[in-house]
This record gives structure tokens, C-alpha cells and sequence, in this order.
């Protein structure tokens, strides 16, 4: 049986493949567990530009990192993307950083948004269908 950091690896590693596709070098640092390397790409993606795409991508090398703080700071700029696909992500994410630190509040903060988000998102496909 997994334990939960195992589990939640393969979640990130699931999301980011995902997200980013396959020739991502940030993603290959990623899936090799060269995670600093992974966090290094993505910070020289986020000097040059803004890109919530990126912010995702440092994120979840900061969080295999245990930097939980520029985890969270990442997931927080990766939700100022219009793309709803990557902000339920980022919130996925940033609930379970809670949850496995036991902080409910803010898990109860995370997950109240991110369904805010699924609504929103199926309210949307419905107007589309009429």
C-alpha cells in the first residue's frame, strides 16, 4: 500500500503531466525527482514572464521541496489565470497541502473555491447547451 506522500506525488505528477505535456523540462525534472532542477526551469520561465502555467509548475517542485510557503505563494499566482482547468488545480493543491497539515480552515477555504469553481464551470456548459 502507498503512503500518503507517495500518493500525493503521483497525484502532482498526474496533474502536471496534464498541464505542462510532454516536452516540458521543468516536467522531466519533475518526473525524474530532480525537483530543485524542475523548481530552477520554472523560476527562469516566471523572470522572464507571467505565467500562471508556470507558477503551477514551481509550485508543485516546492511542495516536493517541503518549501510549503513558495508552494502556496506559486499556487496563489497560478489562480490569477483565466484558464479554470489550472486554478481547480491550484486549489486541489493548495487543500491538500492543508489537509496534511491539519489545517482545516484553510482546507475549508480551498475546497468552498474550488467547488465555487465546478458550479461556475457547469453553469457554464449548460448556458452553452441551450
Amino acid at each position: 500500500m502507498l503512503n500518503k506522500s507517495k500518493k500525493y506525488y503521483i497525484i502532482f505528477l498526474i496533474l502536471s503531466q496534464i498541464l505542462f505535456g510532454k516536452n516540458d523540462k521543468g516536467l522531466m525534472n519533475y518526473r525524474n525527482q530532480q525537483f530543485d532542477k524542475a523548481r530552477k526551469y520554472y523560476e527562469s520561465i516566471l523572470q522572464k514572464e507571467n505565467s500562471p502555467l508556470a507558477s503551477f509548475g514551481l509550485g508543485t517542485s516546492a511542495f516536493q521541496l517541503g518549501d510549503i510557503e513558495s508552494a502556496v505563494k506559486a499556487f496563489d499566482d497560478a489562480l490569477k489565470s483565466e484558464d479554470d482547468r489550472l486554478k481547480a488545480k491550484s486549489y486541489y493543491n493548495m487543500e491538500t497541502f492543508f489537509i496534511v497539515n491539519r489545517e482545516w480552515t484553510k482546507v475549508w477555504h480551498f475546497s468552498r473555491n474550488l467547488w465555487n469553481l465546478i458550479r461556475q464551470i457547469m453553469k457554464r456548459k449548460q448556458i452553452m447547451k441551450c
